[in-house]
């Protein structure tokens, strides 16, 4: 399972104020250490400045009493030489050897008689390289100042200063800029700090606090003070143009919805109105055929009765012409009562008052039982129907007699529409709902057609017939049942002459 990771959020000021740091630490510290170099070079001159003075002022003593005595026969030497260290802070050492590097005079008396490690048998150091010489010697800055006599060199006058006196100097030094840099630093940033608050991080954190203030209060056209006129003085003033531009746009599009609310309003007023008038209209149409309907129910079947009786030569003998007048009213009459039937059944299923009763049938027997009807009518008109019902079909709930009027209406117009051939009925078992299935081979339908095939008075078959009649509503009240038994009809077809397949499902 992967983690959500929050990236984490660095401000502006803190951004700003580490590269600042940054900044300041380096060059402070390349300062420093400048700084420190050049303590050292110049330190370390002065010293060796100050040795050379010393051994220049001591050699002019030795010439003089070279004048008087053998190099070797000084009195006080060594006295003098001490009190040379006593006087000159940072020198460490101070003796005087002969041109073979045995010490004749030291500050030290203890080390006279001793040789000085040299690697030149030929004297302490080549003539030519003495005439200032500072060199570093085990721990020792020496300088070697030699003494002339006749042009030749009969020895040397040496200063040593220890290197722990100069490094000792320079660590102080280090920590006395360490401290003045450490102080130079905390100072810089307090000062970087509250120029960038009042410069920077107040504007923003103002921009911010009236940007937060919009949101939440929807308050366009707050400003923000414009105090410099630089990048963050831009900044506000293009924020300040920009809540004026939204504010003005927020109160035109307030204009808008004000406007087209009371438009809807209207329309809406308008509109219910209409469909009180429709819903008036459709009861009164609704009532008037229920009227209509019933008024002529009575009269039919009582014109029914009385073509019946004269027919059968009840009330008379009738000849051969009158029985065919009188079978043809029979037929007509008929016609007009199924089509009132179909009106009433279309009326009570737009209206939702239609009954159903759901109980567990056999739906292959309700197929066989509507085949054994209307075989003979098939047979006259010379049609095969086949049955292929699946075996494996159970009981299940529906509405029989309201699935019978479908089964009858599709039926019939299978046989209707189909001058030869053959009409297949079949059901099939699916997971979830059962398919029936009835083909036949009549006049087909156009793809363009079959859309309002289930259209409440649409007869598509009659305009290429001209023979077939119907009421037009058969096929809707069939789609209004199925529906009500949350299933589904529809029909398929390849085109005029090539078949038609009506197909409906049931839940089980």
């Amino acid at each position: 399972m992967k983690k959500n990771h929050k990236k984490r959020y660095l401000s502006i000021k803190t951004k700003l104020f580490a590269v600042i740091f940054l900044v300041l630490v380096a060059a402070i510290t390349a300062n420093s250490l400048i700084d420190i170099f050049t303590f050292k070079s110049a330190y370390q001159k002065a010293l060796e400045e100050k040795s050379y003075a010393v051994g220049q002022a001591l050699s002019r003593i030795v010439y003089n009493n070279l004048r008087y005595f053998p190099l070797d026969s000084f009195s006080q030497m060594n006295s003098y030489l001490k009190s040379i260290l006593d006087t000159n802070e940072g020198i460490d050492y101070c003796f005087i050897a002969d041109k073979q590097g045995k010490i004749l005079y030291h500050a030290d008396p203890q080390f006279v008689g001793f040789s000085v490690d040299q690697e030149n048998p030929d004297g302490l150091y080549p003539l030519e390289n003495l005439r200032k010489t500072t060199v570093l010697i085990k721990g020792y800055y020496e300088s070697a100042i030699p003494i002339i006599w006749d042009d030749e060199a009969i020895g040397t006058i040496n200063i040593g200063i220890k290197q722990e006196v100069i490094n000792s100097k320079i660590r102080n030094m280090q920590a006395q800029s360490f401290i003045v840099l450490l102080l130079a630093l905390l100072f810089s940033l307090l000062l970087f700090y509250q120029s960038l608050s009042r410069i920077i991080i107040a504007p923003i954190s103002k921009l911010l606090e009236v940007i937060g203030n919009i949101i939440s209060d929807k308050e366009f056209g707050r400003h923000i003070e414009v105090k410099h006129n630089d990048e963050i003085g831009r900044l506000a003033s293009l924020f300040n143009e920009m809540t004026d531009e939204l504010k003005k746009y927020k109160e035109h599009l307030e204009d808008l919805v004000d406007e087209r609310t009371l438009k809807l309003q209207k329309e809406i007023l308008e509109r219910k109105k209409v469909e009180e008038e429709l819903l008036k209209a459709m009861q009164f149409k609704s009532d008037l055929v229920s009227m209509v309907s019933h008024e002529l129910r009575t009269p039919l079947a009582a014109i029914k009765t009385s073509i019946n009786m004269v027919s059968d030569g009840i009330v008379g003998e009738v000849s051969s012409e009158q029985k065919e007048l009188l079978a043809t009213a029979t037929k007509n009459v008929n016609r007009l009562a199924e089509f009132i039937d179909d009106v009433l059944d279309f009326q009570k299923l737009e209206a939702g008052k239609m009954e159903f009763r759901f109980k567990d049938n056999d739906l292959n027997e309700l197929i066989r039982d509507t085949y054994t009807a209307m075989l003979s009518w098939a047979e006259r008109k010379e049609l095969e129907i086949d049955l292929k019902l699946d075996e494996n079909l159970n009981s299940f709930k529906f509405d029989r007699d309201k699935i019978s009027q479908v089964l009858i209406n599709l039926i019939s117009n299978a046989i209707k529409f189909t001058k030869k051939g053959r009409i297949t009925i079949s059901t099939g078992k699916k997971p979830e709902f059962v398919e029936v299935k009835i083909v036949d081979t009549g006049i087909g339908i156009e793809e363009k057609d079959i859309p309002k095939l289930f259209r409440s008075f649409e007869q598509l078959g009659i305009a290429r017939s001209g023979k077939i009649e119907g009421t037009g509503l058969g096929l809707a009240i069939c789609k209004d049942i199925i529906e009500e038994h949350k299933g589904k009809i529809w029909a398929e077809s390849e085109g005029v002459d090539k078949g038609t397949i009506f197909l409906f499902t049931l839940p089980l």
